[in-house]
């Protein structure tokens, strides 16, 4: 379980509530509020059923509940084993991002490989349905709008995607999976100005002359 990815005070949590529970409607409890709890009165094996899929959600509770900078150093351990470099800062600006929407640390990685190499390949469904005209305008306008620019802020992005769209007269919703797509390679994942500031004006216009050079328009 170790292995899997599955922190030790989550599978403790998990495995002691298998058969035993203190009474309340609390799911989440550290060993030393358990040790102060437990009564062998209240142990039974009446429903006891190991549910994988509880074990996982308490690995995400945990890993939710963890700092920036823990999963942070966990990271960069991690990618030294994949032989790739990034600094301690940018793995903790990753596991702000990630720690929301992952069960175990590793995806930080698997899940998000946008965040470490560019796309090479896209959603087709997206691009047989969101990749037309307008998109390309935006994100074209978008590219030469930060040229030269040494880093965007999230903030930043996100005003001047809403300044291009409205100067263009394109609602910014009909474009933003496409917008996505261009930078990422996918229709979903974390905030995307978030990603913008993480990747830097420099990448992100690499990323999005790529997809308008390679794309075909719908």
């Amino acid at each position: 379980y170790r292995e899997a990815g599955y922190l030790p005070a989550a599978l403790n949590n998990f495995l002691a509530l298998l058969g035993w529970h203190p009474g309340s409607d609390e799911e989440i409890y550290s060993l030393e509020q358990m040790a102060a709890l437990f009564e062998l009165e209240k142990v039974g094996k009446a429903g006891v059923r190991f549910d994988i899929e509880k074990a996982n959600w308490y690995n995400q509770e945990y890993l939710k509940a963890m700092s920036d900078e823990e999963l942070g150093r966990w990271l960069k351990e991690f990618l030294a084993s994949q032989n790739f470099e990034l600094d301690f800062e940018g793995c903790c600006e990753i596991a702000s991002m990630m720690k929301e929407r992952i069960s175990f640390p590793a995806e930080m990685y698997t899940e998000a490989p946008f965040l470490y190499d560019d796309p090479k390949s896209y959603d087709e469904k997206i691009v047989g349905k969101r990749w037309n005209e307008e998109v390309v305008k935006v994100t074209t306008a978008f590219a030469e709008k930060i040229s030269g620019w040494e880093s965007l802020s999230a903030e930043q992005a996100k005003a001047l995607l809403h300044e291009i769209t409205e100067g263009l007269g394109i609602g910014v919703g009909k474009i933003m999976q496409a917008f996505r797509l261009s930078i990422t390679g996918v229709g979903g994942g974390p905030d995307l100005m978030a990603i913008v500031e993480f990747l830097g004006p420099k990448t992100v216009i690499r990323r999005i002359e790529n997809a308008v050079r390679e794309l075909p328009v719908v």
